[in-house]
């Protein structure tokens, strides 16, 4: 009978003990996921912080140059000595912005696409002025058209330009993981937890 007790004794405190460990190695894989899609999550932002940065570079740059004191027809560029680097300047932006348009695609963050799209249009729009008024045909209606342009892509920039940085803050926001990553799990605590289980 003693040797029954014994074995029934070591058999149920072996079944503990394995319960014991597949609670705390259920724990532990559970805190690794959790770990792990934190990281994830935490290196998403900082990538999509830089592609974002890079779409507000741009937007600052047009709105800038869409300014009243930049309403240059290019006949009239060699009288400012800054306009070709800033056409350089620009233009690089762009080439930067696509690409980074790009990347924040295949993340899945199209939040840039719709304003991007909206201030490259009225860029062209504002740069497509510019060239009407250097037309020495065009109509005194048309040059009136062109300033009239001119004003209204400046503003549609401007607008999109005084609020992008709070829509581009507000997403990144919502990426950041709640709280600081889970902590590795401890020999106490994994023991805490499984006891905590086996009381449940």
């Amino acid at each position: 009978m003693e040797i029954l007790t014994a074995v029934l004794g070591g058999f149920v405190g072996a079944l503990i003990g394995l319960l014991i460990a597949l609670v705390g190695q259920s724990r532990e894989d559970d805190r690794l996921r959790r770990a792990e899609a934190w990281r994830q999550q935490t290196a998403k932002q900082v990538r999509l912080r830089d592609e974002l940065a890079t779409a507000l570079r741009l937007v600052y740059a047009v709105a800038a140059d869409t300014g009243i004191f930049r309403w240059v027809p290019p006949s009239q560029a060699s009288k400012d000595p800054n306009y070709a680097k800033r056409r350089a300047e620009i233009d690089a932006l762009y080439e930067e912005t696509r690409a980074a348009d790009i990347r924040l695609r295949l993340e899945g963050a199209t939040i840039a696409w719709r304003p991007l799209a909206d201030v490259a249009r009225e860029h062209q729009r504002f740069r497509d002025a510019l060239n009407t008024l250097d037309e020495p045909q065009a109509s005194a209606e048309s040059r009136a058209a062109a300033r009239t342009d001119l004003g209204e892509a400046h503003k549609a920039i401007s607008g999109v330009a005084e609020t992008l940085h709070e829509t581009f803050a507000t997403y990144l926001d919502a990426l950041t993981p709640p709280g600081p990553p889970p902590a590795p799990s401890g020999l106490r605590s994994w023991l805490r937890q499984a006891e905590e289980w086996m009381r449940s």
